[in-house]
């Protein structure tokens, strides 16, 4: 009887392992879907054009707009340097995200092409909510979206590799827990 229970615990472990492993790749699936989508960006030229509805979704779209500075900063966090402005046509709806250095230059850009998702999908969105209401006392609204400035379809070799390790992974698991019978035995000496 403890034996049987033991087995059974240890079957548990092993699909808890499994389905640990499998959540690691699910973590992959939206920024690969939105990598191997479409590669020609979605024009998007007034806030009447916004997509109604990207809780899950992330589309590579190109606004048109004059960049508002008025409530830019920069959100300092694990060594990177992000700068946050609006749009003037857009208001506190889109929040324009870039890893690149905001120069006098970019009050001229009439276009912001990179990924567009919702405030509530992107990363430190609670954070950023709190920045915008101490620092402007502007409230981000619910229907709020963020644009990664030239963030542009491509699949990554880094994304890719870490898909196929934890494929193989997951392979190599189960035919270690499930099908592998086999060991290191030594053969039994026969007394002459």
């Amino acid at each position: 009887m403890l034996l049987l229970r033991k087995r059974f615990w240890l079957v548990v472990l092993k699909l808890v392992a499994l389905l640990y492993v499998a959540g690691l790749s699910l973590v992959q699936v939206p920024g690969l879907r939105y990598d191997l989508g479409p590669r020609e960006a979605v024009l998007i030229e007034d806030p009447a054009d916004l997509p109604a509805e990207l809780s899950r979704r992330q589309v590579f779209a190109s606004l048109a707009g004059t960049a508002s500075f008025e409530h830019a900063f920069t959100y300092k966090r694990y060594g990177m340097d992000i700068t946050y402005f609006t749009l003037e046509e857009y208001g506190t709806r889109v929040l324009v995200k870039t890893y690149d250095r905001v120069t006098d230059e970019w009050a001229g850009f009439v276009r912001f092409p990179g990924r567009l998702r919702s405030f509530d999908g992107h990363h430190f969105s609670s954070r950023l909510r709190e920045i915008f209401r101490e620092r402007a006392g502007v409230e981000v609204p619910a229907n709020a979206y963020v644009l990664g400035m030239y963030d542009v379809p491509e699949v990554d070799g880094w994304q890719m590799a870490a898909v196929v390790y934890l494929g193989v992974m997951w392979a190599g698991m189960i035919y270690f827990f499930f099908l592998w019978r086999g060991g290191c035995r030594q053969p039994v000496n026969s007394k002459q």
